[in-house]
């Protein structure tokens, strides 16, 4: 079953440009805690007719905890088609991420780290969600009166997409905001097929 692409053309177009479809990158994967507000914020996804079984499955949540990551990235670019623009997109997705960080156990985490222990377990915490892509991130260097990390996030080429690096970068910056960065910043600083650069940075 083919995704409409005059409904989803974002997610049909990445879903077709896929070397292998949904097995692609079969070693790469996303644990379901990263989408439990998807079926609440977006009820609808799950009954749209072309969507693939496969997809429908994970939905139903009849697979997991974890599954492709390729399958996650085509649920999250459906979401983008939902909407007018890509800004649109990532500043949902951005709240998305404050709701998610205001969850019970995380808004507990938060309140007792602080910005720089957030920051610096960036890499691990990306760990705990994501199978074969790796991030890694620098110590924290004061530069003037901000504080300044680097993040270089690995993955296979074809896995994500432009959009998606900024859908990361969009996630880093709202998490930084819910641990009581002043003034955080997240931008992406460079890119390559293979490898996104992430400078962030916030206020002493």
């Amino acid at each position: 079953m083919n995704l409409d692409s005059h409904r989803f053309p974002t997610a049909a177009e990445y879903l077709e440009n896929l070397p292998n479809g949904l097995d692609s990158f079969p070693t790469c994967q996303i644990h379901w805690g990263v989408f439990e507000t998807l079926n609440t914020n977006f009820p609808t996804i799950k009954d749209e007719s072309s969507l693939p079984l496969r997809l429908r499955a994970i939905l139903n949540q009849q697979e997991g905890p974890w599954f492709p990551e390729v399958a996650g990235n085509v649920l999250y670019l459906m979401v983008r088609d939902m909407h007018d623009n890509d800004e649109q997109f990532l500043d949902w997705n951005h709240k998305n991420i404050e709701r998610l960080c205001g969850g019970p156990i995380l808004r507990g985490l938060m309140a007792v780290l602080s910005t720089s222990l957030v920051a610096m377990g960036a890499a691990r915490r990306w760990s705990s969600y994501h199978r074969g892509t790796e991030m890694i991130a620098s110590a924290i260097e004061p530069q003037g009166e901000r504080l300044v990390t680097m993040a270089k996030l690995n993955f296979p080429a074809g896995l994500f997409t432009p959009l998606m690096l900024q859908q990361h970068r969009s996630t880093f910056c709202a998490a930084l905001q819910f641990a009581r960065a002043r003034v955080p910043e997240v931008m992406l600083a460079d890119r390559t097929a293979t490898a996104a650069i992430y400078r962030a940075s916030w206020q002493r």
